[in-house]
């Protein structure tokens, strides 16, 4: 891509961050907010990020999610009752007349302790970037 090029995308996504300074963005939104690729916006904020002339910067954040094993697939236990009522349709159909009857916390018990396999924890890690306040 050519200097020019370069030039306005920096631009462009600096004045993003700085529309929403504060607030920390990941590539993939920069990149639907000003409609260049992820992996190029994702260089360009790394580049802004690199340049001590920007108050850009950048932030990697961790989130631990748990959930159980269910079947052979990952199950993260929410607190969406008809997300929980579909692990149970999809489990033990058996079950459902007694499971829609539940609370929300007891159906959580229900899946972990009698329809999983085990109980599993996994992290996401994410790049954010952004100007703070």
């Amino acid at each position: 891509m050519s200097a020019i090029l370069e030039r306005e995308v920096d631009e462009q996504v600096h004045e993003l961050l700085q529309d929403k300074k504060g607030e920390f963005l990941t590539a993939e939104i920069v990149a639907a907010a000003t409609d260049y690729s992820e992996s190029y916006v994702r260089e360009r904020l790394h580049g802004l990020a690199d340049n001590r002339g920007t108050d850009v910067t950048r932030d990697r954040r961790s989130k631990d999610i748990y959930g159980v094993i269910v079947g052979s697939g990952f199950v993260v236990i929410t607190s969406d009752r008809e997300q929980l009522l579909g692990i149970v349709r999809r489990n033990r159909p058996s079950e459902m007349g007694k499971a829609k009857s539940m609370t929300t916390d007891e159906l959580q018990t229900f899946i972990t302790e009698e329809i999983a396999v085990k109980e599993v924890a996994t992290s996401t890690d994410k790049l954010y970037f952004g100007i703070p306040e």
